[in-house]
């Protein structure tokens, strides 16, 4: 009787790799209909992301021209015209950085105008996208400040001021003018106390003309 032939390891390996490739083209003609149609749905889908992702950057592009385009008119004191460009980049690309900062340059605009109202609902609008943290959060509570001090609503133009000396950095070079309005907005609501407080702490900081400032209003109102 013939002794049977003890397969080697590379052969079984092979037999193995022989038996997956047959498993896998019986499979594909079994199936071929539902594998093109997964093929095609794959290439779809890496269209349509490629596709998107340069339509952003083209947005993304547009955006940045046009907001320089409202910047440079917003730069020779045009603010009617500008505020209209800003309006303009803040509704068309909102999901985009320069879009955001429109709407920051469009209360400022708003503000340059006297329309009070309007200007602190883009403030808001800046805020809202931007965070505490965006470039120029700061500015645009300033800004707002001063549309309620404009409207004569001295006590929330206080209170604007109030929270940004919260948060805004000592070493900022607007630091002690948020003090001082701080101050004189609750001097006009009538908050004595509060607006001492303030004056008090702008003469610690102050020095020359500010300071002589604070100083009389201390005593005024001591």
């Amino acid at each position: 009787m013939a002794r049977r032939r003890r397969l080697k390891k590379k052969e079984i390996k092979e037999d193995r790799l022989v038996t997956v490739a047959l498993g896998v083209s019986n499979y594909v003609q079994e199936h071929f209909a539902q594998v093109v149609a997964g093929v095609v749905v794959l290439l779809a889908a890496v269209a349509v992301i490629l596709f998107t992702a340069q339509a952003r950057r083209n947005s993304a592009r547009a955006a940045e021209q046009e907001l320089a385009v409202a910047m440079n008119i917003y730069q020779v004191g045009n603010t009617s015209e500008a505020g209209t460009s800003f309006a303009n980049v803040a509704d068309r690309y909102s999901q985009h950085d320069p879009g955001v900062i429109a709407l920051y340059f469009l209360g400022e605009c708003q503000l340059a105008q006297s329309r009070y109202q309007e200007a602190v609902q883009a403030y808001d609008r800046y805020l809202d996208k931007a965070g505490e943290k965006g470039q120029f959060s700061d500015a645009a509570l300033m800004g707002q400040a001063y549309c309620y001090e404009g409207l004569k609503d001295y006590p929330q133009a206080a209170a604007v001021m109030e929270k940004l000396s919260q948060t805004m950095d000592p070493q900022d070079a607007r630091y002690l003018e948020v003090l001082y309005s701080a101050g004189a907005f609750y001097e006009e609501s009538g908050a004595r106390e509060k607006a001492l407080d303030f004056f008090r702490r702008l003469s610690e900081l102050a020095t020359g003309e500010l300071k002589g400032r604070a100083d009389v209003r201390v005593a005024l109102l001591e």
